[in-house]
């Protein structure tokens, strides 16, 4: 993502949230992604944290920035211990994991929430454009990775663009299937019964969010958020995003999480500005 010097103003708006059951699909909205970093460091951003580069038609000069955090207000839930032990080499690798539907770090920081553009780009054509659904066996097909990693997915949300290619890749000596509950796109159930074995996928509709499982451990779930746009973050572990590239112009921005749900905002953006946001969610 992009980050420009020239700062005009930088504003702080906060939004309160209230807790409830978002849809689990559906078309939210539209965010565009960047290139993924798979691993477990702390440090390492989430995949697609942010738009791939500057709309076509907009002048990468004139763009302008949002950043901010997502943070959860009050006392967090508690989060769930993972029982892992039907499956002995998954248990001893993650011993004492917890589930990571509410993820709230330092400072009340909430991570894996996606920040996005919902209203706003109306007659903005962007790149890749839609595809017929593909799975396919190429192991360096598409950039975005989710890696299955001591039954577990790494990372737990991702989002991309209509037609982006993105892979699933077993790291496990175990059989693990991806199967996909895509409410707006084809579904899909594929087994990988091969350590190493990667496949790639595309969704050829926006959809927020699409979420995936493993059959074998039902434990084991990860969510795909889909956009016809690349203006959208995944949140760090503390919370923050930033989406950079945006031509000058009123959007509105809402914020998904997989459990709570969140009010938009409102922006308007001039050439070159950036603007802070904070989104509050709260049971």
């Amino acid at each position: 993502m992009k980050h420009f010097a020239v700062i005009l103003l930088t504003a702080a708006i906060a939004a309160g949230c209230d807790s409830g059951t978002p849809p689990v699909s559906g078309t939210g909205g539209p965010p565009t992604v960047g290139p993924a970093t798979v691993n477990d460091a702390k440090t390492t951003p989430p995949a697609n944290a942010g738009p791939a580069g500057p709309t076509a038609g907009s002048s990468p000069a004139e763009a302008a920035t949002l950043r901010g955090r997502v943070v959860f207000e009050g006392t967090p839930p508690k989060r769930r211990s993972i029982d892992m032990s039907a499956e002995p080499h998954c248990a001893q690798m993650r011993e004492g994991f917890l589930a990571e539907t509410v993820v709230v770090g330092e400072n009340g920081g909430l991570q894996n929430a996606i920040v996005y553009v919902s209203k706003g780009t109306a007659g903005m054509r962007f790149e890749p454009k839609a595809g017929e659904v593909l799975i396919a066996m190429e192991p360096n097909a598409g950039t975005v990775l989710i890696d299955q990693v001591g039954c577990t997915y790494r990372p737990h949300v991702i989002a991309v663009m209509v037609g982006e290619m993105f892979r699933f890749r077993n790291s496990d000596p175990v059989t693990h299937n991806v199967h996909s509950l895509a409410a707006m796109n084809d579904q899909f159930n594929l087994s990988q019964s091969t350590q190493g074995q990667v496949n790639a996928f595309s969704f050829n509709s926006p959809e927020l969010a699409a979420r995936i499982k493993c059959d074998t451990h039902p434990w084991m779930g990860c969510w795909i958020a889909v956009f016809d746009h690349p203006f959208f973050a995944v949140t760090y572990e503390d919370g923050t995003f930033s989406i950079g590239g945006l031509p000058p112009g009123e959007y509105e921005i809402s914020a998904w999480q997989e459990k709570l749900e969140c009010g938009p905002q409102t922006v308007k953006l001039a050439a070159k500005e950036t603007k802070e946001l904070t989104f509050t969610f709260k049971e």
